[in-house]
């Protein structure tokens, strides 16, 4: 069989091209891994630089969330106890209809709302209608 003039060589040299290319890629992974090694052991570095970091941060708040915590219910407790003691109101008037069974004449009604919350005063002029003097 007749070469033509446009082919140089044999017809097998394409063989040698085919091994090169394989012994090529054998030593370029050679030297790869190394390097995918080194970039595997960065990137697990910064994975527990970046983990211990989200812990530290986590700590702090909730460090510092309880601190808010503990300042906000102390100072509630001290603004309690700095607090005057709440007098409850009495009410200056209290309905009285003839049905009511302890009803006071309004001259004694009025004396007790004067009184206020004097209580042994109270008692004395409800006592003292239910005797029956009228003072």
């Amino acid at each position: 069989m007749c070469k033509p003039s446009c082919c140089p060589g044999n017809r097998h040299t394409g063989g040698g091209l085919a091994v090169l290319a394989v012994l090529a890629i054998v030593i370029l992974a050679a030297a790869a891994r190394p390097a995918a090694r080194a970039a595997l052991d960065a990137l697990h570095a910064a994975l527990i630089i970046t983990a211990i970091t989200i812990a530290t941060l986590s700590g702090l708040a909730v460090l510092t969330a309880a601190a808010l915590v503990i300042r906000r219910a102390r100072r509630a407790r001290l603004t309690v106890s700095a607090r005057p003691p709440t007098v409850t109101p009495v009410r200056a008037g209290v309905p009285v209809t003839g049905r009511t069974p302890l009803a006071l004449p309004p001259p004694q009604l009025a004396r007790c709302q004067h009184a206020g919350p004097d209580p042994e005063l109270v008692a004395q002029i409800v006592a003292a209608v239910l005797r029956g003097r009228d003072d």
